[in-house]
């Protein structure tokens, strides 16, 4: 999956259910309204990556963990301040799934990033599994990146609950996905400089492999 398909559907996910409470409050429709068309949004995009992957991997496992929780929780309530406070649940277990995850032989990090890093490339490919398998700061840096996301995700979730405590419903919408969208871009700026900080120690396991296939045996 390509860095703009990965930005776009971020976007998706963060603007979508903004401007579906936009709408719905300037028809004059109730709150319910406006929250249960933003988490069909959100629905609709997580599932369509999930599609769009072709597989069930560590990371649709996460976003079926996350849909579950989202849909028992619409069913249960209908309360305003519920719902929501409802990213919270989900995205706590998506928080503590990644911190868990950062210790299992193949970091969510690594599957996550693969793609993007290789761009399908069969001799990048071999560098980057080459590098996990004989780099111990590049499988370090893996499980930090992922055990941090994971506290983010989960400040993240501790905020918007503090958010929508304080403010009044329709305050708490824009504050919480603000607050949302400020931990995202923290997020998207680690994530870069790990990916320059990862990148030349690919490169390095790359190119040694390179000579190696042109050494005479």
């Amino acid at each position: 999956m390509s860095e703009r398909k990965v930005l776009l559907g971020y976007a998706v996910d963060v603007f979508g259910p903004l401007l579906a409470w936009w709408v719905t409050r300037k028809l004059g429709l109730p709150i319910v309204w406006g929250l249960s068309v933003g988490f069909a949004i959100a629905f609709v995009s997580a599932a369509s990556n999930t599609i769009r992957r072709g597989k069930t991997d560590a990371l649709g496992v996460l976003v079926l963990l996350e849909l579950i929780a989202s849909i028992v929780l619409l069913f249960w309530s209908h309360s305003p301040r519920l719902l929501l406070i409802r990213p919270s649940f989900y995205t706590g277990i998506a928080a503590f799934y990644l911190m868990g995850n950062a210790f299992t032989s193949r970091p969510l990090s690594l599957e996550g990033s693969k793609l993007m890093a290789t761009k399908g490339d069969a001799a990048r490919t071999v560098a980057w599994e080459r590098a996990w398998q004989q780099v111990p700061r590049f499988r370090l840096g893996h499980r930090l990146i992922t055990f941090g996301t994971g506290v983010a995700l989960l400040t993240d979730a501790v905020l918007r609950v503090v958010v929508v405590g304080r403010f009044s419903v329709d305050r708490a919408v824009w504050f919480a996905h603000l607050e949302h969208l400020a931990s995202g871009a923290i997020l998207l700026a680690a994530w870069a400089m790990f990916g320059r900080w990862a990148g030349p120690l690919v490169d390095s396991i790359q190119q040694e492999l390179a000579a190696e296939s042109l050494t005479p045996e």
